[in-house]
């Protein structure tokens, strides 16, 4: 190679070397100085429109204003269940004090009646159902006719077995009275 090849070279590498440095600057110009810069000019207000520097203000101040008493209010709620919390536990320890049980007697007394009228109820359903069986027996045994079936009818619906096997009889004519 001549010598005036060799510069030509070193001076294409020289050239793309600058290139690379320029480039990786730029990169880092844009990675690290552009957000830095942005970030100043979002937090800088603009010069060339006072109005919107005002607004911006009002609203800053109105944001505050919606903060405190969010905070006053927040404040007030917890004052006031911690004054409840308070007159709870005095009635709790007056009504211990009393030797009362406070809050079971009266919640249990409750389930506890109901339970005793259901109870109830169901035997009283048992025997009316048990006596209207009975009744339709004897009649069967009294008439000679009719079936077994008529007894299970009236033990599992009871007054409606019953009327219906009344029903029934009245439409037989050789029955007597």
């Amino acid at each position: 190679m001549n010598v005036g090849g060799k510069h030509r070279i070193e001076r294409k590498v020289n050239m793309q070397k600058r290139m690379v440095l320029i480039g990786l600057a730029a990169t880092l110009f844009f990675l690290i100085g552009h957000p830095v810069l942005a970030q100043e000019k979002r937090h800088m207000p603009k010069q060339g429109r006072p109005v919107s520097n005002i607004e911006h203000q009002r609203k800053q101040l109105e944001l505050g204003q919606l903060r405190a008493d969010f905070d006053f209010q927040n404040e007030m709620r917890e004052i006031q269940l911690k004054q409840k919390r308070m007159e709870l536990d005095r009635q709790w320890k007056d009504m211990q004090a009393k030797g009362q049980q406070p809050f079971q007697g009266k919640k249990n007394w409750r389930g506890h009646h109901k339970m005793k009228h259901c109870v109830g109820f169901m035997f009283l359903c048992i025997i009316v159902h048990l006596l209207l069986a009975i009744w339709v027996y004897q009649d069967i045994r009294r008439r000679n006719m009719g079936s077994g079936i008529w007894i299970v009818v009236t033990l599992l619906t009871g007054f409606l077995g019953a009327l219906l096997y009344a029903i029934v009889r009245l439409g037989d004519k050789s029955a007597p009275a």
